[in-house]
């Protein structure tokens, strides 16, 4: 298995791949996607990137990491009173999905963790996440990697998620 960052060009994969994620699901809601464009901006490196997964030139799965806009309605940071300097210092763990042919090996966590290794050094130190909380296997990878939930609420049109937060 090969890990690599996303470039500009990935973007459409990206999006073509949440979206088959996503269909393939009992409950579509559970997961909500982004667009292509979206993708675009926030896996440039400035604004975010995203780690892909591949296995013999297949992608096995991918995890998105986005730096909100400090002033972004509704920033997750908002949960936890952050400043508005603290705010700079926010990751989404924005979107992860693997492909059915490639779960239950914990790739989802080792995305997340080949992530937070990058991040390590930099001034993202405040990681934020949304998940339904039926969404048990991404719930379980953020849990075992030391997030924790800090409230449940409405998020992205009146959909319950779980908003959790890891230092």
């Amino acid at each position: 298995m090969i890990f690599r960052k996303a470039n500009r060009n990935d973007a459409e994969l990206l999006a073509a791949s949440m979206k088959k994620i996503r269909s393939d699901m009992d409950d579509p809601s559970m997961y909500v996607i982004d667009e292509a464009e979206e993708l675009e901006k926030y896996i440039d490196g400035e604004h975010g990137f995203a780690l892909l997964a591949e296995e013999k030139n297949m992608l096995a799965g991918y995890f998105v990491f986005r730096f909100p806009d400090i002033n972004e309605p509704e920033h997750l940071g908002d949960y936890l009173n952050l400043t508005t300097e603290e705010k700079e210092h926010v990751v989404y763990m924005d979107s992860a999905g693997v492909f059915q042919n490639f779960r239950g090996q914990g790739l989802q966590g080792r995305l997340l963790r080949a992530g937070e290794e990058l991040l390590k050094d930099t001034k993202y130190q405040t990681a934020l996440s949304t998940i339904s909380p039926d969404n048990t296997a991404s719930l379980n990878t953020l849990l075992r990697d030391g997030f924790e939930i800090i409230t449940t609420t409405e998020k992205y049109g009146g959909l319950i998620r779980h908003v959790l937060y890891k230092k």
